[in-house]
């Protein structure tokens, strides 16, 4: 209401919007929610790409779990979405979900591989998936943020 009353926030809208107001916990603090999630997402982005992966492998799903997920679950999506584009297909290891999170380098307790190591995987990573688009005719714009920048 603060927010309203100062103007930043049109009051018609937050009454559209408050119709039944939900909590939901964020990702981090409903692990089952994660791999039933990124499941979900990897049947729909695999089938989209028309690429065939079988799941994820224990350690990766144990990764997935263990991650902070400060962006929810559009950070886990955007995730699982570049490791349909970056890889081939079959099981999902936790090498391969570490060399799609280009996010991790922004979480401290990410459990993900270092910085130097996912600064020298990205670019490369990024040459693939962006000539793999070119290739199915999509236009797309990639973009790479070192160090300390992000996204």
């Amino acid at each position: 209401m603060q927010l309203i009353s100062e103007k930043k926030f049109r009051e018609d809208l937050f009454y559209r919007l408050h119709v039944l107001p939900i909590h939901l916990p964020p990702l981090r603090q409903r692990p089952t929610d994660i791999l039933v999630l990124a499941r979900h997402f990897l049947g729909r982005y695999g089938q989209e790409e028309r690429k065939n992966f079988s799941g994820f492998s224990p350690e990766a799903a144990n990764w997935l779990i263990s991650g902070e997920w400060p962006g929810n679950v559009r950070q886990l999506q955007n995730l699982v979405r570049r490791l349909v584009v970056m890889f081939d297909g079959g099981e999902i290891s936790a090498s391969m979900a570490k060399a799609a999170d280009i996010e991790g380098q922004h979480r401290p307790n990410s459990p993900g591989a270092s910085n130097d190591a996912r600064t020298k995987l990205y670019p490369a990573d990024v040459a693939a998936g962006a000539t793999y688009y070119r290739k199915c005719g999509r236009s797309v714009r990639w973009q790479y943020f070192a160090g300390g920048g992000g996204a």
